[in-house]
């Protein structure tokens, strides 16, 4: 998912924010020394419901990696799973932009 991501910031990275969020913070400690496990992870449950289709954060923990698209207004436009054609992204970032 790490070229499809990077490949999004090249095209679109004037338009947009592109924004990656570890949601298992807890199996990656040593990414975050000095900081209290206990509240990043506790953002990171926050965001995976946050983020998540009808505030299912299971869907989130079962499909990693996760892109969310989120508009302007700050609602959630669009979610994909690991294996989503990266036109689709595209398509929607452009519906987006385009408003």
């Amino acid at each position: 998912m790490a070229p499809v991501v990077h490949g999004l910031q090249e095209v679109y990275g004037d338009y947009i924010n592109i924004i990656t969020v570890d949601i298992t913070p807890t199996r990656n400690t040593g990414f975050y020394p000095g900081l209290d496990m206990g509240e990043v992870t506790e953002r990171a449950e926050e965001l995976k419901i946050a983020l998540a289709p009808d505030g299912d954060k299971r869907i989130i923990e079962n499909q990693r990696p996760y892109i969310v698209l989120v508009g302007p207004d700050g609602e959630v436009v669009e979610a994909w799973s690991y294996f989503t054609d990266v036109e689709d992204i595209q398509a929607a970032i452009i519906q987006v932009l385009n408003q």
